[in-house]
């Protein structure tokens, strides 16, 4: 799940940069049928079975996402209304020196070649 458009607000500091910050989360097969109303957990942004990450955030650059929940809350046809929270480091400290920053996104997604 990610953006494609121009955010609606980008902080000063990095707004000539032009960021079109974008999350990935990667979920298991799904059964479409079930998916609203429930929640999954995905505490790590790196998968050591799969020695690959399985989420991250880019503004400027990559960084971990953790402590993920993502929630279905609706659908509509290939759109589902999804609540996903993650942390992740301070996206002006990549050092780390600040605490985890909290990402909240509620949206609506399109889901592409989704079966019924």
């Amino acid at each position: 799940m990610y953006t494609k458009v121009k955010p609606i607000q980008t902080l000063p500091d990095t707004a000539e940069l032009a960021p079109q910050p974008n999350a990935e989360v990667s979920l298991k097969k799904l059964d479409v049928s079930k998916m609203v109303g429930r929640q999954f957990s995905i505490p790590a942004a790196w998968d050591d079975e799969k020695q690959d990450h399985v989420s991250c955030l880019y503004y400027c650059e990559h960084g971990d996402l953790n402590k993920n929940v993502v929630r279905f809350l609706e659908r509509q046809g290939n759109k589902f209304l999804v609540h996903w929270t993650a942390t992740t480091t301070d996206v002006n400290y990549y050092d780390g020196s600040k605490p985890d920053t909290k990402v909240e996104i509620k949206a609506w997604f399109t889901f592409k070649n989704l079966r019924r």
